[in-house]
């Protein structure tokens, strides 16, 4: 979220955020309510709030009642991450990726060992250090980074693939960066 200090009132919930420009650049989506804070809101980050509908849109099918909508999320690959911190960085803005950097990992804590990271190679304590979709790489700061990023993939019926760029130990405990598979089947989401 994006903690902002302009007041928000009932009723403008849901509207957008802009900058001294007029970019828009979230979706006001609450307030504290006390009388001991003034003027302390949060805002819905406009790049989370395009990938989930663009997510609902492209994902949807069959029309009314009959709606089915696969998502793709690091519970649903099997995966328990967590943010851990490296160092005393403060974060900073990268101008070039649009984004804030901090000094942080994401690793795996818990890996259900049916499911498809684990059968994909991943193990409990791997850092995880990207998320290649297509020809775009994305960098992880933090584990909710994860889902986000990957709202922009669109199960088909058939399948696509991911790849995961992971910091791992091998077997004589050395230090390795490699890149692992994951193949995506919409058969995976359906029971979840």
């Amino acid at each position: 979220l994006i903690r902002v200090s302009s007041a928000i009132n009932a009723g403008n919930s849901g509207g957008g955020l802009y900058d001294l420009e007029g970019n828009l650049i979230g979706i006001v989506n609450g307030k504290i309510a006390s009388s001991d804070y003034d003027n302390v809101g949060y805002a819905i980050p406009v790049n989370v709030a395009v990938n989930i509908a663009d997510r609902i849109i492209a994902d949807c099918e069959g029309i009314s009642g009959d709606v089915s909508i696969k998502v793709v999320t690091a519970k649903a690959l099997g995966l328990t991450l967590e943010t851990s911190k490296n160092g005393n960085k403060a974060p900073y803005y990268d101008e070039s990726k649009l984004q804030w950097i901090n000094s942080s990992s994401v690793s795996v804590k818990q890996l259900t060992a049916t499911g498809v990271a684990s059968l994909a190679g991943i193990k409990q304590g791997d850092l995880i250090n990207s998320i290649k979709i297509g020809e775009t790489i994305y960098e992880l700061n933090n584990d909710y980074d994860f889902d986000n990023i990957l709202l922009k993939v669109s199960v088909p019926s058939s399948s696509t693939t991911i790849t995961l760029n992971v910091t791992t130990k091998n077997d004589s405990s050395e230090t390795e960066i490699k890149d692992i598979q994951i193949t995506l089947q919409s058969s995976i989401f359906e029971n979840l």
